[in-house]
């Protein structure tokens, strides 16, 4: 294959240099774009500049002075151990630029928001609500009420004390109707 040869890898050169190259040239314009048309807050912009600056030491000392930092620290570690450190840096100032500019704080959330992902969804209201008629939320699945799709508040209206002999809202089903 021409894009393989040993003489003139360019098939090899496009997929390692270039590609990585057009990808985070279109990703830092599509970002800065976003940052000056959109946002309000410009510290965001930092982010964008340690992720860049990273990204561009990362490439400069793996095919720069791999081999001198190979030869001075006498063959224990090479320019890929300083540009594995350089790009992990680069990904964080994504994951920090991301943060930025998010108005939820999903990361601190696990115990001090009881309803981060609170569905409002009117598809999950109760079966009396006058905007849907009884048809699109009653089941005839043994002639009972739907249930509801997430157990109601807490699991109450699906898993409510037994009021009946056979269940509540068609949950468990009753004797002799399955």
């Amino acid at each position: 294959m021409a894009g393989f040869s040993y003489d003139k890898p360019i098939a090899l050169w496009i997929m390692y240099i270039l590609w990585p190259l057009i990808c985070a040239v279109v990703y830092i314009v599509s970002q800065l774009v976003l940052v000056f048309r959109t946002l309000e807050d410009r510290w965001p912009i930092g982010d964008i500049v340690f992720g860049t600056a990273f990204f561009a030491i990362a490439q400069v000392l793996l095919f720069a002075f791999s081999v001198t930092i190979c030869d001075a620290i006498k063959h224990y570690i090479d320019g890929l151990f300083f540009f594995t450190l350089c790009m992990l840096l680069s990904v964080m100032m994504v994951y920090k630029y991301w943060d930025s500019i998010t108005k939820e704080d999903l990361e601190f959330s696990v115990g001090s928001k009881a309803a981060v992902w609170e569905v409002k969804d009117p598809l999950l209201a109760n079966a009396g609500t006058p905007d849907y008629p009884e048809e699109d939320t009653a089941s005839n699945y043994h002639g009972g009420p739907a249930a509801s799709l997430v157990g109601g508040v807490s699991g109450q209206q699906l898993y409510a004390p037994q009021a009946q002999k056979g269940g509540y809202r068609g949950y468990p089903p009753s004797d002799g109707r399955y």
